[in-house]
């Protein structure tokens, strides 16, 4: 069968592509951490302002109220540097993904390409095989009919 030439081309996309799905894997972890995270901001700035509440209605000292605004505006700080990451992250994440995406389609073009040649080596082995074949006729029809002038 003939070497296809550019089999180190589709071994290194291949690679390359792999390699994206990896990394593709890691920022979708850590997208997932960093969602995590958020959502564990807004659950505890909740249980703050419903803690806070419930101080409120039972009478809370002053020096306590300011101790616990201040916290949750800290938290809210917290809440919107969380959100940032989060969007940067995600930003990362639809790179890698066009990335790979592009990755794949460079590897499915050499395999396209790989194909197509397999298969035009295929026909010109079936045309030479033909040939072969029509040639051992003619020459036993030739034979055949040397054989009836004698």
């Amino acid at each position: 069968m003939s070497k296809f030439k550019l089999e180190p081309v589709l071994s290194h996309r291949n690679l390359i592509e792999e390699n994206l799905k990896k990394e593709l894997a890691e920022f979708k972890k850590l997208f997932g951490s960093e969602r995590n995270k958020l959502r564990a901001y807004f659950s505890y700035r909740g249980r703050l302002i419903g803690e806070l509440e419930q101080m409120q209605e039972d009478g809370i000292v002053a020096s306590t109220l300011i101790l616990y605004t201040r916290y949750i505006t800290c938290l809210e700080s917290d809440i919107t540097k969380q959100k940032i990451k989060l969007t940067e992250t995600k930003h990362l994440l639809s790179n890698k993904t066009k990335e790979l995406v592009e990755a794949m389609r460079d590897r499915k073009m050499i395999e396209k390409l790989k194909e197509k040649r397999l298969k035009l080596f295929k026909q010109e082995i079936i045309r030479t095989e033909q040939d072969f074949m029509d040639e051992v006729a003619v020459n036993g029809f030739k034979r055949s009919n040397d054989a009836w002038q004698l």
